[in-house]
This record gives C-alpha cells, sequence and structure tokens, in this order.
C-alpha cells in the first residue's frame, strides 16, 4: 500500500453519480494529512462544473501550506 506522508487536497462532489460516498471516502485512505472537502451539488466533473469553487479551495489550501 501506497504511504502519502504530505498535504493532499481531495476536492469532490457530493452528487458524483460515478463515484459513490463509501468510494470517495476511501480516496487516499491512511493518508494522514488529506483533507477532503463535499461541493453538496457538484457532480464528476467538479473542475468544470464548479471551477470557481475549485479555484478557490485550492488557493485556500496553498495559503494554509505557506
Amino acid at each position: 500500500a501506497a504511504r502519502w506522508d504530505l498535504p493532499i487536497l481531495s476536492l469532490q462532489g457530493a452528487q458524483d453519480p460515478l463515484l459513490h460516498q463509501a468510494m470517495r471516502e476511501n480516496v487516499f485512505a491512511g493518508a494522514p494529512k488529506v483533507q477532503r472537502e463535499a461541493h453538496p451539488t457538484g457532480g464528476h466533473l467538479l473542475p468544470i462544473s464548479e471551477a470557481d469553487y475549485c479555484a478557490r479551495r485550492i488557493a485556500a489550501f496553498i495559503e494554509r501550506l505557506s
């Protein structure tokens, strides 16, 4: 199993029809520094359908790292 020992931001769409909640919760399972955020109405193509949201969340994540 891979060990992810770095900060990870996982942006997910809560309404993703391809990756149900259990699958989304297993993404980066075991990563000690994962931060998961689910957009309540976002789907599978979150960076396309909610680009502004993703950009804001990524910027805030990077800001906290610096």
